[in-house]
């Protein structure tokens, strides 16, 4: 029962002359030494047993080309659950980090064999190179990284009698104003601009004498009021046409109003004659009557009907002679 106690007592405390202290944690699974590492130091010595580190023991490091830290650490510590923080130290192949690319920007940092990099460049600048390279698993890139150059809009080959009011830049975003000579006017546009692709939004404008501007300013005039008076003729022609048009169907309107109160009046003509049968005859009559000519020559008077079965034999009577009458 005491060799128990004695064993429990040694596992959590240690002798130091004639005291006991507690036992620190112990760290295992680093020798000393790190592969493809060229600089290590430990804070603490060695314990008595190699491979083991007590609490708090705090090793630094470097490794050689083409090797990085494992998890990019260059110092661990050992902790009191007697473990190494972060990882044990150790050099793990890795290829050489990239610089931060002006003017661009990169897919990723990292540098572990089989990571794939890809340079975006910003506006205005275009990739010069392969735009993709490879972590190998040699520690080596595939390929040199791209870099990515300005871009410039081409030069400007003046026209004649063109002048450029401000500082020329051919850089992305530079605006350029023209102006001519005197006695010459801009024909197009007086500014340009270079886009962010490297080119011309426009062409060059190009300078025109006043004379001729002022000639054309007058032929255009012309060509307006011509047009404006071909348009104004176009609109009568269709007023008149439209007037016609109008007249055509108010006339046979009219006709056809007339046609259909015709219609009316003969049926009510019908209906009447349907009623008294007796008035045809006695408009016969009147209109026999009314039919008659009424004829004065030389004094007498002669009545002769118009239609008539004895018209042979009154003609051959004496005519009335008021004359003889009145002696």
């Amino acid at each position: 029962m005491r060799d128990l106690r004695t064993l429990t007592l040694y596992a959590k405390w240690e002798i130091s002359g004639d005291l006991f202290i507690p036992r620190s944690a112990v760290c295992y699974g680093f020798s000393g030494t790190i592969a493809n590492s060229a600089n290590v130091y430990i804070s603490q010595g060695f314990s008595k047993v190699a491979g083991r580190y007590s609490e708090g023991t705090i090793v630094s490091y470097s490794c050689n080309d083409h090797f990085a830290p494992l998890d990019g650490h260059t110092t661990v510590q050992c902790t009191t659950s007697g473990s190494w923080s972060p990882n044990v130290p150790q050099c793990a192949v890795s290829c050489p980090a990239l610089n931060k690319p002006s003017n661009g920007a990169l897919s990723t940092t990292a540098t572990s064999p089989g990571v794939i990099v890809t340079l975006y460049c910003n506006d205005g600048y275009m990739l010069h190179g392969t735009p993709n390279i490879t972590c190998l698993v040699n520690g080596y890139w595939s390929n040199t990284l791209a870099t990515c150059n300005q871009l410039i809009c081409p030069n400007l080959v003046l026209v004649p009698h063109l002048v450029i009011e401000n500082t020329p830049a051919c850089t992305p975003g530079s605006v350029i104003t023209f102006s001519c000579e005197a006695g010459f006017v801009v024909s197009g546009n007086r500014t340009i601009l270079c886009d962010k692709t490297g080119h011309w939004n426009s062409t060059l404008p190009s300078c025109i004498s006043s004379n001729s501007t002022n000639t054309a300013h007058s032929t255009s005039n012309s060509k307006s009021l011509a047009l404006i008076g071909g348009v104004f003729a176009f609109v009568l022609v269709v007023l008149a046409v439209a007037m016609v048009v109008i007249i055509i169907l108010f006339v046979v309107w009219v006709r056809r109003q007339k046609r259909i109160s015709l219609s009316i009046r003969s049926d009510q003509d019908e209906q009447i004659h349907l009623i008294n049968p007796n008035e045809d005859d006695e408009d016969e009559d009147e209109t026999s009557a009314d039919e008659g000519q009424l004829s004065i020559a030389r004094g007498t008077v002669r009545f002769q009907p118009l239609y008539s079965e004895d018209k042979e034999e009154e003609d051959d009577e004496d005519p009335i002679n008021f004359d003889q009458d009145d002696k």
